[in-house]
């Protein structure tokens, strides 16, 4: 709670899993959409968390990644377009399923290990659905809109079958995304 309450304001950007941006939900007092967030995890349903979270803790830049979608929910004005954003995820997905297969991305042969792979059909189901609930059928082929103000930008994932590893997965997809992103 105290990080929620003194800490993520003041970040210019936070990256969160689904279980924890239900955490987030419940600490600001938003227990019926953590429950519905709980019962079914969904693009749709995550999506919806991400926007009461980003009007009541004002990071400029959310970003959810679950299995099969990342989502990014920004300010308009952020120094980041959504383009360069993409971009960023793309290679987050790429990297975070290379570490999934190979076991480490500790020697750059291991790096892009999944270049090529195809994205799973979980994430661009899920980005179809997250396109129709926003109103916006292109955003399935560019991954970019609009909603309320803010830019949203979705990424399908790859899944790897038989990951090697899976630990510090969260960390390496927000990092990368945002590093690349900035370097776009």
């Amino acid at each position: 709670k105290a990080i929620v309450e003194k800490v993520a304001a003041r970040a210019d950007s936070i990256g969160l899993n689904e279980r924890e941006t239900i955490d987030v939900l419940e600490v600001i007092d938003e227990e019926n959409l953590a429950k519905i967030c709980e019962e079914d995890c969904s693009a749709v349903n995550l999506f919806d968390a991400l926007l009461r979270i980003k009007k009541k803790v004002g990071s400029r830049r959310i970003q959810m990644h679950m299995f099969g979608l990342y989502v990014t929910l920004q300010d308009k004005d952020f120094p980041v377009s959504p383009e360069a954003n993409r971009q960023g995820m793309c290679l987050a997905a790429t990297i975070a399923a290379s570490k999934a297969g190979s076991g480490h991305i500790n020697e750059v042969k291991n790096l892009m290990w999944s270049k090529g792979m195809d994205p799973c059909a979980l994430g661009l189901d899920e980005l179809k659905k997250l396109s129709d609930y926003i109103g916006d059928e292109n955003m399935v082929l560019t991954g970019i809109s609009d909603y309320q103000g803010y830019d949203v930008i979705a990424v399908p994932t790859i899944l790897v079958e038989k990951p090697l590893t899976l630990v510090g997965m969260g960390d390496t997809i927000s990092s990368v995304s945002l590093v690349s992103a900035l370097g776009c």
